[in-house]
């Protein structure tokens, strides 16, 4: 029973979404019942106190904005730095590599043309040497002949 009891009361995160949601939208919501109540009231000192709500918001999106502006000009920075990185380290690194797979194919070659080509030769020649003393024997017993009775 405890079990059931704690797995239904856990906080998730879609729980946690949707509470969040819900929330922020019953306080707009109760912003603009109070500020249409206000109106209402006191249109004078409510036009100025709003003016002056307005006039915080513009200084607070303005310096939003600069923010913005500032960390963008970093993130440009950044994204120069990194291709600067990419041209000056990965480009070197990359020839390296190159350089590493020529001399592997050479000596590849190398091997193959003094080693392994010779050795297939000279076991070529041996197999066919075998076979060939092999069928000769063969040959002269068909050539002996058998005595007759």
């Amino acid at each position: 029973m405890t079990q059931v009891a704690s797995q239904t009361s856990r906080w998730t995160l879609t729980r946690i979404i949707t509470l969040s949601a819900i929330a922020l939208i019953a306080f707009l919501i109760l912003l603009v019942v109070g500020a249409v109540i206000l109106v209402r009231i006191d249109t004078p000192v409510t036009v100025a106190m709003f003016a002056y709500i307005r006039d915080v918001l513009s200084v607070f999106l303005v310096t939003q904005c600069i923010i913005i502006v500032a960390c963008l000009g970093i993130l440009i920075l950044q994204v120069a730095r990194f291709f600067n990185l990419l041209r000056s380290e990965v480009k070197p690194i990359t020839e390296d590599v190159k350089e590493a797979t020529q001399a592997i194919r050479t000596s590849a070659e190398f091997v193959g043309r003094r080693a392994v080509s010779p050795t297939i030769r000279l076991q070529a020649f041996f197999s066919a040497f075998s076979t060939f003393t092999r069928e000769a024997f063969r040959f002269s017993r068909l050539f002996k002949r058998t005595p007759k009775e």
